[in-house]
């Protein structure tokens, strides 16, 4: 699609159509952490919260201006697990918020069915059931788990993101695909950076938006008089990549039961 210099010129450009803070409608991003630090807990929740305001409200209270449709592809969680994890999400929504995301919100359980986005036939599927439900945003979980292709090769990520980018593109809708870091960068607590994300350095330079989960480390916790053995209820969420909007500040999350993420105010940790 040639660009018109004179119209962009002459003409004042509408303002991005932001369906997580500094995440643009028809993009494609990620969120990684090592395993079990709850990048898929939160991404959910996150799903939810774009679903209904209420929802947000009650779980993260993001700054989300415009609230529609969501689908969930997760690959790596069987059904029961699915289930369990909504289960606590719901214990706070009243029972309004729970009918308009339940309407609003499409789960799809992959776990064994063999996803491959390299797969005509999963590529037509997806864009099928993201332009349907008019999907304002499409949580793929995991990465890993949705292609065949080496993820080392920044050749064959290339393919895999442009087919993701052409679906986002055509449905409108925000793809983010729940990803790990590599152990290195874990082991050496750099799981904040951009980075530190696992394979194809291709990952993170084609992404429009990559955020991240990073568990409270021994000396956030001295720092803040949290037990040792506490920590682990402590989980930061970033954006360590941005290309469009303003700078957002991390936040802080407390788990509960089930592993619900919720915030906990600015003064009590940082």
């Amino acid at each position: 699609m040639r660009i018109d210099l004179m119209h962009a010129f002459s003409n004042t450009p509408e303002k991005p159509d932001f369906v997580l803070p500094g995440f643009v409608a028809g993009t494609v991003g990620l969120i990684t952490s090592p395993g079990g630090t709850g990048k898929s807990i939160w991404i959910t929740e996150a799903a939810l919260c774009v679903a209904s305001k209420d929802a947000n409200k009650s779980l993260l209270n993001l700054p989300i201006t415009i609230h529609g449709p969501v689908v969930i592809l997760n690959g790596e969680d069987p059904k029961g697990m699915i289930h369990a994890r909504l289960h606590y999400m719901g214990a706070f929504l009243d029972m309004d918020t729970r009918d308009l995301v339940a309407k609003n919100t499409v789960i799809q359980c992959l776990y064994g069915n063999g996803f491959n986005i390299l797969d005509p036939i999963s590529q037509n599927w997806l864009l099928e059931i993201l332009s349907t439900n008019n999907a304002r945003l499409c949580v793929i979980d995991t990465l890993s788990r949705c292609h065949s292709a080496d993820e080392n090769s920044n050749k064959e990520m290339a393919q895999v993101m442009s087919i993701l980018e052409r679906i986002a593109r055509d449905s409108g809708a925000a793809i983010v695909m729940v990803h790990h870091t590599s152990k290195s960068m874990a082991a050496h607590g750099r799981t904040d950076e951009q980075q530190s994300a696992r394979g194809a350095s291709l990952l993170v330079d084609n992404a429009r938006w990559q955020s991240f989960m990073a568990v409270m480390s021994e000396a956030e916790a001295k720092k803040q008089k949290i037990k040792a053995d506490d920590r682990k209820y402590y989980v930061r969420f970033g954006i360590s990549k941005q290309n469009y909007g303003q700078p957002f500040a991390d936040h802080w999350y407390k788990r509960h039961e089930g592993g619900v993420l919720l915030p906990i105010v600015a003064e009590k940790v940082l």
